[in-house]
């Protein structure tokens, strides 16, 4: 066996010759031995192990402590036995004078020791550093001690205040001990050099990149191929920085090659390291091409907030029964018009969910075509197959009688169900039925449901959503737009909606890019709407415009009448819908009540 490497640093001349003298008969260790005290020794341990390969360093005293400071390498401290202070008091005794003893905690712990075993009546003083020992020795120089007992550093200062110093040594036999336990430190380490290497080594074979960080981001191991491309690294340290304390899985495409990041936190003596491993597959066929997308937490909660919903938070209506859909692992049938936000519903379902540190698996069945749907049935990486994600579906009813029953037949032989989350998106026109496929989906797999309710429904938020959409396109085209003229929001609360959320995010964009004025006219709002019955001609005498001869007083009252009328009277829910408060609501009221009766002829 190797013999174990030692640097010897001592802190005076007489212990580096014991060092010497103990090793000579010994050929289980090789040790290089330097002579240098506190910083000048941790100096010169630094400038060693910075190009040598030590095993352990042997010090002693404050000289150690200074070491341990400055490297990471282990210090082994010769100790100062019992016998040593022992023999160091008698010769003191011999001078039949006062005298105290002075040195840093490995001295004085075990000359109180001893003082109190044999009555020594001794004045001890702990120090740590120069500037504490020359303190005590202005002390006792001007109390009158007349000796002190102490190491090197004291033994050096006491000198220059005319003190008698009195070196307290290590003997043989404790430059043997220390030799005895620097060895055993020394192949400890060794050993631990080794196992670690070994494990190194293991990962390097294993068919899978590897990344080791800290809790600041700070590499500690890389293993990666050369050609990784920078996108997949970048999504690696990306996964590290989220700090998060659990695991999670995320997925990138990239020239044809799937990467499968597994991101796993471990914590060792308080401290946490984040260990990611990368997996490549080379895919038969480019998946997004035919309608099947990988995203994990971090794209899906930026894709929901950086949309109209996320901005808008216009899910207020169904925020009372979320709770219950995110506690229940049962499939999930998101239904409603076109246009009625239930794909962000599923990714703020999935963000909120227990399985969002896995990815986000879409499945667009209209794209799927004879590749994609080949690869959704048969591949063994199909997210069929797989476990722990959640999986939205959407357009089901693209697919044929007889590829429906073969997606049933895999799901229910494979229990994709059960292990990951499942969510279908039907799109159901109005005042129909739920579609065929829809349905027998959500008899055949105990589905539950969830119906998005369209704008119509909600048109009193219309004034809310718009101003804080509005804000949003100002920063994004740059513009200034405050809002709507009280008749143009009257426009836009009378409009049927059709498209629902998408339609009104899209008006809303081509209104602020037209608008050069602070608030968007009536004009502009009848314009647009107006060329909306190009998408949708069946609305088109649903819209009701009003004479072009009314005075904006007479608009209001028309306003007024409607949302009453719609309300069936009751005038809380009527001035929600008007966005005005109660007040204002009577006071028009009671304007409306006087031209009413002088149009009666009362």
């Amino acid at each position: 066996m190797r013999p174990i490497r030692i640097l010897g640093i001592a802190p005076y001349e007489g212990i580096a010759n014991l060092m010497q003298q103990a090793a000579e008969s010994r050929s289980d260790l090789q040790i290089d031995i330097y002579v240098g005290n506190l910083t000048a020794g941790a100096e010169i341990a630094v400038a060693q192990t910075a190009h040598q390969a030590y095993d352990v360093i042997l010090s002693r005293g404050g000289t150690a402590e200074s070491i341990r400071q400055a490297t990471d390498l282990k210090v082994v401290d010769i100790p100062l036995s019992v016998y040593d202070i022992l023999r160091s008091i008698k010769l003191a005794e011999n001078h039949n004078c006062k005298y105290a003893v002075i040195g840093f905690p490995a001295i004085t712990r075990n000359a109180t020791f001893l003082c109190e075993v044999l009555r020594y009546n001794v004045d001890i003083y702990t120090i740590h550093d120069q500037a504490e020992a020359r303190t005590i020795l202005q002390g006792l120089e001007s109390s009158g001690c007349q000796m002190v007992l102490c190491d090197v550093v004291t033994n050096s200062l006491a000198q220059e205040y005319g003190i008698p110093a009195l070196l307290i040594t290590s003997g043989l036999e404790s430059v043997e001990d220390a030799l005895n336990t620097a060895v055993q430190e020394g192949l400890a380490h060794r050993k631990a050099l080794e196992l670690a290497q070994f494990f190194q080594d293991v990962i390097r074979a294993m068919p899978y990149d590897t990344l080791v960080s800290d809790e600041a981001g700070q590499d500690l191991f890389v293993s990666l191929s050369p050609e990784l491309p920078d996108s997949v690294l970048a999504k690696a340290h990306s996964s590290i920085m989220q700090r998060t304390t659990e695991p999670h899985r995320s997925c990138i495409e990239e020239d044809g090659i799937r990467y499968t990041l597994q991101s796993t936190p471990i914590r060792m003596e308080g401290v946490l390291r984040h260990v990611v491993t990368i997996e490549k597959s080379r895919l038969s066929i480019p998946l997004g091409k035919y309608g099947i997308a990988y995203s994990d937490l971090q794209q899906t909660v930026d894709t929901f907030f950086d949309s109209f919903y996320g901005i808008t938070q216009s899910f207020s209506t169904a925020n009372l029964t979320l709770e219950q859909y995110l506690q229940n692992n049962r499939p999930l049938v998101v239904y409603g018009e076109p246009g009625t936000a239930k794909p962000q519903m599923v990714r703020m379902l999935y963000a909120k969910g227990p399985l969002s540190n896995a990815p986000l698996v879409k499945i667009d069945c209209a794209m799927l075509m004879r590749p994609g749907w080949k690869y959704l049935m048969e591949n063994d990486r199909s997210p069929l197959m797989g476990k722990g994600c959640t999986i939205m579906m959407s357009h089901v009813e693209a697919l044929t009688d007889e590829q429906f029953s073969e997606l049933f037949s895999t799901v229910t032989a494979l229990h994709t169900q059960e292990r990951n989350r499942m969510f279908f998106i039907a799109s159901c026109p109005s005042a129909e039925a739920m579609p065929p496929h829809y349905a027998r989906l959500v008899d055949m797999l105990n589905c539950l449901t969830l119906e998005m309710p369209p704008l119509r429904s909600h048109l009193q938020d219309i004034p809310r959503l718009s101003g804080l959409y509005i804000s949003t396109l100002n920063m994004r085209n740059a513009r200034a737009v405050i809002g709507f003229e009280p008749e143009a929001t009257f426009r836009m609360t009378e409009y049927c909606w059709p498209g629902n959320y998408d339609q009104f995010c899209r008006v809303l964009n081509e209104l602020v890019l037209r608008t050069t004025t602070p608030y968007i006219s009536e004009a502009t709002v009848r314009e647009q709407l107006k060329r909306e019955c190009t998408f949708y001609p069946d609305t088109a005498s649903q819209t009701r415009p009003l004479p072009v001869d009314l005075t904006l007083e007479e608009i209001e009252c028309i306003a007024v009448q409607q949302a009453l009328q719609a309300e069936n009277g009751n005038q809380k829910r009527a001035a929600e819908r008007l966005g005005i408060s109660r007040t204002t609501l009577w006071r028009m009221l009671q304007r409306e009540a006087p031209n009413s009766a002088q149009k009666s002829g009362i």
